[in-house]
């Protein structure tokens, strides 16, 4: 009876741990996947056939990029690509690219005022952070008009009480803006931890800046990486000294997780003077979550993996013994 209820008891603790298991490598898949953000190089290469990978470069504060070293970046860009031999010209883009930094400006409506955090952005922004567009349109690099905004929900309301406001205007610091579109910021939990949402506006970087301005603190690029490690190097060795380089395409993968499990304590560091934009934060917290869920599977793994490595053990025993009881049969008959 004792041994009966001591297997009942041993068997509900294995189908506890496994469903913990299967629990922790569904969580783990659900922050893989949590963030678009992060995803930008896997929607960009599509079904190209070209492989490509996401870099994030972020400055110290001091020490931001102007637009003059944005604009050498690229021509050294270009020319490693030049070199790798791939087609610069070709059908398919070999890189694309988005910068930013963030500030707080009032922002005035037809109904009211409101300080809000403002994105001053260059390149293609909303092919990195591809936010919900409720009306409207995005704004982008190539535009003609530098005067031109993007606003989130809540902005759009503060200031005019409605979303369905493309081609009104707003006035910050007593200049007009004409509003491109309205776009819902991200609600999942990562990003609302991270410091999402709430009055946004996006607006173009150089619509009072001049090139030699330093303002710009955060740099993304797809870039093409034919050989994995040629993106990364190549921003490496052509972006200005100073402030991390990530690699936001291979930052969810198995080595890089278990690198952080080994690292926990300096990973929380901060030691390069850098404000991160919210979207990083939101990433590195998935990293986190994500290292713990790892932890979860592989401690819930332990006890079921011994209990099965038992229980084929034995049954190898039984199987030998049985086996010597046939060929004794055997022999005595024959």
């Amino acid at each position: 009876m004792r041994r009966k209820r001591s297997t009942i008891l041993i068997l509900a603790l294995n189908a506890l741990l496994i469903a913990a298991f299967i629990a922790s490598v569904a969580g783990y898949s659900h922050y893989a996947n949590l963030l678009e953000s992060q995803a930008a190089a896997k929607r960009w290469q599509g079904e190209s056939g070209v492989r490509f990978a996401q870099i994030s470069c972020f400055r110290p504060v001091g020490a931001e990029l102007s637009l003059n070293d944005i604009a050498q970046f690229r021509s050294a860009v270009e020319s490693a690509l030049v070199d790798a031999s791939l087609d610069v010209e070709g059908d398919i883009r070999m890189y694309v690219d988005t910068y930013s930094s963030r500030s707080k400006l009032t922002v005035y409506g037809n109904k009211g005022s409101i300080e809000a955090t403002a994105y001053e952005i260059g390149g293609q922004y909303f092919t990195f952070h591809p936010l919900k567009l409720v009306s409207g349109s995005y704004i982008a690099g190539d535009d003609l008009a530098r005067d031109r905004v993007v606003l989130t929900r809540e902005l759009a309301w503060a200031v005019f009480g409605a979303v369905d406001v493309a081609g009104m205007t707003v006035t910050i610091d007593n200049v007009p803006y004409v509003v491109a579109g309205v776009v819902d910021s991200e609600s999942d939990a990562a990003s609302l931890a991270a410091g999402a949402g709430g009055p946004s506006i996006y607006l173009h970087s150089d619509r009072k800046n001049t090139p030699s301005d330093a303002v710009i603190n955060c740099y993304e690029i797809i870039l093409a990486d034919p050989i994995s490690g040629f993106a990364k190097n190549t921003v490496t060795q052509s972006m200005k000294a100073g402030g991390e380089i990530v690699e936001n395409s291979a930052r969810y993968s198995l080595g890089s997780i278990t690198g952080i499990i080994w690292h926990f304590g300096s990973r929380s560091m901060n030691v390069f003077g850098i404000l991160y934009p919210y979207w990083e934060n939101a990433a590195r917290y998935t990293e986190d979550m994500m290292a713990l869920m790892l932890v979860f599977a592989a401690v819930s793994a332990v006890v079921p993996l011994v209990f099965a490595g038992i229980v084929a053990v034995q049954a190898v025993r039984r199987l030998k013994v049985q086996g010597k009881r046939v060929a004794n049969r055997i022999r005595e008959r024959y």
